[in-house]
């Protein structure tokens, strides 16, 4: 994992000085920095030296830019009862790959990109959505309000990443916070509120299709497939099931989601009403899974969504957290003034009344290389904590730990 890192973004660090040699890179010099400095562009097709993307997408970009190449989603999970989520998982594509170019040339009227050179990997599958990221540069930058990302959105599989290159100091006099900005938590849904005891075979399974009314939906995780390519939604979009970094939604009677995951294990959601299903109250969401140790732990990746519950009449179930976002940031040093670069996922509320409360949102990751940094550089990717609902036993699933890696000579 580490050398994969190393690798990815020594390619960066050798790419930065060939472009401040050659002297042909616009560079933008002690610039007044804050909220989204990024473009995203959706990758509809990709060659060894080139991707396609829709030409209104492809007009935010021009030749000499740096851009930042990825697959945000690709791990295909088995779906069978008492497995769903957890064996079996199967690669699509190259999921948590990435890579830093620079652009040949920008056609506005097609939406061909063409990069200086090949790109190093040839695995990636725009089925696991694979975005264009411009990342800008900068002499030295100064951050005067919270700089951020796009919020991801799955729907046009784009957003959720910062990415920056400074050539001497990034200097930070507001935050850098990317809270939320990861894979998202989902939305309470109304239910019949049926204790699982009273029908085990029919209100304990790990995934419902979407018209289902006893169970909450699922957090958006980086399993977007089954282990044969088939989409996951609608058929599991219900059910105490984890997407594998994204946390199961509540069964029965108002359990609680299940929180989102990153390199730390979300934590479960917790029992049905306690007063209702007294005889037999059952764990809620399942939190989704660790991806340290899994077969995608040398990626980078975007905190997991986490799941939700179910509600009566007016009462309100809360929303499962979203994960945190992602960070890159390339530099000479890092001033950091006392201020934070934050990718926690969100906290969930609680539940009003006969509801059931969301889990918390994973932790997203941070990336850094510098050669060094003073004024208390601090860097959090903590998970969300679980909502609490008022007949339940106490906090839903907490969201799982992100990532933080640094590359620096001072340590």
């Amino acid at each position: 994992m580490i050398n994969k890192f190393l690798s990815n973004i020594g390619k960066l660090l050798i790419i930065q000085v060939l472009f401040i040699g050659a002297g042909t890179i616009q560079v933008h010099c002690q610039e007044e920095i804050g909220g989204v400095i990024n473009h995203y562009a959706k990758v509809n097709s990709i060659g060894s030296g080139f991707v396609m993307v829709s030409p209104a997408q492809a007009s935010q970009f021009n030749t000499g830019d740096y851009v930042l190449l990825i697959q945000m989603q690709g791990v295909g999970i088995q779906t069978a009862q008492g497995f769903y989520g957890v064996v079996a998982q199967s690669l699509i594509g190259a999921p948590g790959e990435y890579e830093f170019l620079q652009l040949l040339s920008v056609n506005t009227a097609t939406g061909e990109i063409r990069f200086t050179r090949n790109v190093y990997l040839n695995s990636y599958d725009i089925s696991g959505n694979v975005q264009l990221i411009s990342v800008p540069f900068y002499n030295e930058p100064v951050v005067t309000s919270t700089l951020s990302a796009q919020p991801w959105n799955g729907n046009t599989g784009t957003g959720g990443v910062l990415a920056i290159m400074a050539g001497s100091k990034l200097t930070l006099n507001a935050d850098i916070d990317v809270t939320g900005r990861g894979f998202s938590g989902a939305a309470g849904v109304s239910g019949i509120g049926e204790c699982v005891y009273t029908n085990v075979a029919a209100n304990s399974l790990d995934s419902y299709d979407i018209s289902w009314n006893n169970a909450g939906l699922k957090g958006e995780g980086v399993a977007v497939h089954d282990h044969l390519g088939n989409l996951l939604n609608p058929g599991h979009e219900k059910g105490q099931g984890r997407n594998f970094t994204g946390g199961g939604g509540g069964n029965g009677r108002f359990s609680g989601g299940g929180g989102g995951s990153n390199r730390g294990k979300g934590a479960d959601g917790g029992l049905e009403n306690a007063l209702q299903c007294s005889t037999d109250p059952r764990d809620g969401g399942y939190g989704g899974m660790n991806i340290f140790g899994s077969i995608i732990q040398g990626g980078i990746f975007l905190g997991g969504g986490a799941g939700a519950s179910t509600q009566a009449g007016s009462a309100t179930a809360s929303a499962g957290g979203s994960g945190g976002g992602i960070v890159f940031i390339i530099a000479d040093s890092i001033d950091a003034n006392n201020h934070i670069i934050r990718a926690n996922g969100v906290t969930a509320s609680n539940s009003i009344s006969d509801a059931g409360a969301g889990g918390g949102g994973g932790g997203g990751s941070v990336a850094l290389s510098f050669m060094g940094f003073k004024s208390s550089l601090r860097i959090s990717a903590d998970g969300g904590n679980g909502g609490i609902s008022p007949g339940g036993s106490g906090e839903d699933g907490g969201g799982g730990g992100g990532l933080i890696w640094l590359r620096t000579s001072s340590t």
